[in-house]
């Protein structure tokens, strides 16, 4: 009559290190909100990790392990702009992860 599934909707990674998307329900979510603090211009992984940030370097190999149907990458670091942003995602993504991967980008107002 009943039948529990574990079938986890959402995930949100904040400020982590790559390794924390090897979680299960992460990688499995429907939609997985992963933080990408840095994507280059200047900023390396070591940068990324004093901060407890995710490079888009270290992401990059660890895309085609996730399972989620959709992944929306966030929390950009201020030194980008949006244009500069997509740029860099685009060239540096595989096409066929650019599928299923959203970009939650700042809008020009957002920068401090």
């Amino acid at each position: 009559m009943f039948e529990l599934r574990d079938d986890p909707l959402v995930a949100v990674t904040g400020d982590a290190v790559a390794g924390a998307f090897s979680e299960p329900l992460a990688q499995r979510a429907r939609v997985l909100f992963m933080e990408c603090t840095f994507v280059g211009g200047g900023r390396d992984v070591e940068a990324a990790h004093v901060g407890g940030h995710v490079h888009l370097n270290e992401l990059v190999p660890l895309l085609s392990t996730i399972t989620s149907p959709v992944i929306v990458l966030y929390h950009f670091s201020q030194i980008y702009r949006s244009l500069e942003l997509q740029e860099h995602l685009n060239a540096r993504l595989p096409a066929e992860e650019l599928r299923r991967v959203r970009f939650l980008l700042p809008e020009e107002g957002d920068r401090m």
